[in-house]
């Protein structure tokens, strides 16, 4: 046969064939009258293996073997299962760069390549008992803000508040929740506050008689609203920790919601939370302090800011000194409320993305 393929090679396969049987060895024996000669071989014969040696000689390559020859000097044999007797067989497919196959290995049988990858091979499909296997989905981490509030949001319960929140900044007064299994949607509950009967304050005041996992209010449409948490809102949040309202710091969602903006706070760094709420809300100076820290020295909510320079400004007092961020991070909300992007303002004062560790 003529080959032409530089992708083709001659494989030899031998196999040893045993038979066992037995051989007469006395047929001239009177006792041995049958048409064999034999017919007492329990007596007169004797055990005997015969060892015979059979080779097949394949040509391979193309995807299949051709067709194999070979002979047996004992006898007859079929093939070993898997030769490539008849055209039929399982020889070695020709060079495919994307599934690395051997171009013309010395061995047949040794994975040996020199095919190079030209880098835009498809991805592998189905096939026969070939099943894709998917990355097994991220654990939730409790002290992880951003595992938090990823899975606030996949709860019906936390975004239909948003939504009343946002709903309710056309009245002339705050509405605030607070919140119970916030992350346990089957023993999930809340509890209603308003404001309006605060004539003399814009805020609602949340008196909270037992612990919670979170918090949530508006800012309605007066004119002298905020678009972000106000000094007053971070002053709650130390003091809701310091009479032992909060279950747990690491889990425990602060919202407020306006007619344009939502924004959550998280406590990303417990120990550093704890240590600001004891230095700037343990007296009334010091809440003073931190006021013109925040309004004064960084400008926050300064009449004509627009919403990104009040973003920049606040965050700017959190994270400079003597803050230091105070263990917060804070959480943007796009227009529909059903994303939260955790942000800071970068070293060169740009807003970007704040991602947790």
């Amino acid at each position: 046969m003529e080959v032409s393929s530089q992708n083709f090679t001659d494989v030899e396969i031998c196999s040893t064939i045993i038979t066992s049987g037995l051989q007469c060895t006395t047929p001239n024996y009177p006792g041995c009258n049958d048409e064999d000669g034999c017919d007492h071989c329990g007596t007169y014969c004797t055990p005997i293996d015969v060892m015979t040696e059979v080779c097949w000689t394949f040509t391979v390559g193309d995807g299949g073997g051709e067709t194999g020859t070979g002979t047996s000097p004992g006898g007859n044999a079929p093939p070993p299962p898997g030769s490539g007797g008849g055209g039929s067989g399982s020889g070695i497919p020709p060079a495919d760069p994307c599934n690395n196959t051997p171009d013309n290995p010395t061995d047949p049988y040794t994975a040996q390549s020199n095919v190079v990858d030209p880098g835009n091979c498809p991805p592998p499909t189905g096939g026969p008992g070939w099943v894709p296997i998917e990355d097994d989905p991220p654990l939730f981490d409790p002290n992880n803000p951003c595992d938090v509030v990823d899975s606030l949001l996949k709860t019906t319960a936390f975004s239909v508040l948003l939504h009343k929140l946002r709903d309710s900044t056309i009245n002339n007064y705050e509405i605030g929740y607070s919140q119970l299994n916030t992350l346990n949607p089957a023993n999930y509950s809340e509890t209603y506050y308003t404001g309006q009967f605060n004539s003399e304050t814009l805020s609602v005041d949340v008196i909270l008689n037992y612990a919670t996992d979170g918090l949530a209010h508006n800012h309605y449409n007066s004119p002298d609203r905020l678009h972000n948490f106000s000094a007053e809102d971070i002053y709650k949040l130390a003091y809701y920790w310091s009479i032992g309202k909060i279950n747990n710091l690491s889990t425990f969602s602060y919202t407020v919601v306006t007619d344009s903006t939502s924004y959550t706070l998280m406590i990303d760094d417990p120990a550093a939370f704890i240590s600001f709420a004891q230095s700037w809300f343990d007296s009334k100076a010091h809440f003073y302090a931190f006021k013109t820290h925040l309004y004064t020295n960084h400008g926050y909510a300064k009449d004509g800011n627009s919403i990104a320079e009040d973003e920049r400004t606040f965050l700017n007092a959190l994270q400079a000194p003597p803050l230091n961020g105070a263990g917060l991070k804070l959480f943007r909300g796009n227009k529909e409320m059903n994303s939260f992007t955790p942000i800071k303002v970068s070293s060169t004062g740009q807003l970007v993305t704040n991602p947790c560790n």
